[in-house]
């Protein structure tokens, strides 16, 4: 089964913190032949070890990128620099106008404590503050759009 990772599309997935892994028809490690016998995938590994360059897989920014970050694009809504704030906005983010709005409504926005949800390559945390004058809540989360960048996915605070 080959697992494949997608953006969540709703906030209760949001919520949930993480990927959505969703499983995709392809070659099973075991299946059937035309005669009904079964055939496996070997499961001794080759005589020698594949020849060749070295290759590594991505690396992920740690998680400690990912909440300056979070700072970072905080500190500049509550000083109301909206190019800044939107400078990390991964490429398929809706955020932008969630944070114009609270730029414009002076926000004094911070994360709330404790309140964070981790994963390989997501980040999601709680928000807590004022906006326009009132008391809103809110969350901000973050995805590796490329290995080993951050980027904004979403912002409310409401």
């Amino acid at each position: 089964m080959e697992l494949i990772r997608t953006r969540p599309t709703t906030l209760a997935a949001l919520v949930a913190g993480g990927w959505l892994l969703t499983a995709a028809c392809g070659a099973a490690a075991d299946s059937a032949d035309t005669n009904g016998t079964s055939v496996s995938a070997p499961t001794t590994p080759p005589a020698s070890p594949p020849q060749g360059p070295a290759t590594s897989a991505p690396s992920l920014a740690p998680v400690e990128a990912g909440r300056a970050m979070v700072d970072d694009v905080l500190r500049a809504v509550n000083a109301g620099d909206i190019e800044s704030a939107a400078a990390p906005l991964c490429s398929d983010s809706a955020a932008l106008t969630e944070i114009e709005s609270a730029v414009s409504r002076h926000a004094a926005v911070r994360t709330a404590a404790s309140t964070e949800t981790v994963g390989d390559d997501f980040l999601a945390v709680d928000l807590a503050g004022r906006v326009g004058g009132h008391p809103v809540t809110g969350r901000i989360s973050l995805f590796q759009e490329q290995p080993g960048t951050w980027c904004v996915y979403t912002f409310t605070a409401l």
